[in-house]
């Protein structure tokens, strides 16, 4: 599911300047589980890229505090909302929630329809126990 990995490494690796970001997507693909980075490697790829995330937790919850460039798409309406993540069809797709659970489920479901997506282990729980910038309500 990470068919557009390769091709990113192989335009990271001409620029020398994002040594640290390939390490990371070097890392991601020999993983026994690719389809899973942690709260870490997410947060180093923010430095670097812009990565898509979609955040699956509650309206309510998203409100509270998230990862700056996240998306809110809960899991309740995910079915409903697939138009929009036809943009992001060709991209991999950064799932979060609270700790992991929700987003793996939302991964399985988005797998199925043929998207390329990476849960991300830990969620904005343990975003934010790493003090990584958070958008708070304003």
């Amino acid at each position: 599911m990470l068919s557009n990995l390769p091709l990113l490494l192989a335009v990271l690796c001409c620029n020398k300047d994002d040594t640290r970001h390939t390490q990371i997507q070097t890392k991601i693909e020999q993983q026994d589980s690719p389809q899973e980075i942690s709260v870490s490697q997410l947060f180093e790829l923010t430095t670097t890229l812009k990565p898509v995330i979609i955040d699956v937790r509650t309206q309510k919850e998203f409100s509270s505090g998230h990862i700056p460039s996240a998306k809110n798409i809960p899991l309740s309406e995910l079915s409903e909302k697939l138009n929009d993540l036809q943009l992001y069809q060709n991209q991999n797709i950064y799932l979060v929630c609270a700790v992991g659970g929700r987003s793996g489920q939302a991964q399985q479901h988005l797998n199925t329809l043929g998207f390329s997506t990476i849960n991300v282990v830990g969620g904005t729980e343990e975003w934010k126990q790493k003090q990584y910038p958070l958008k708070l309500p304003e």
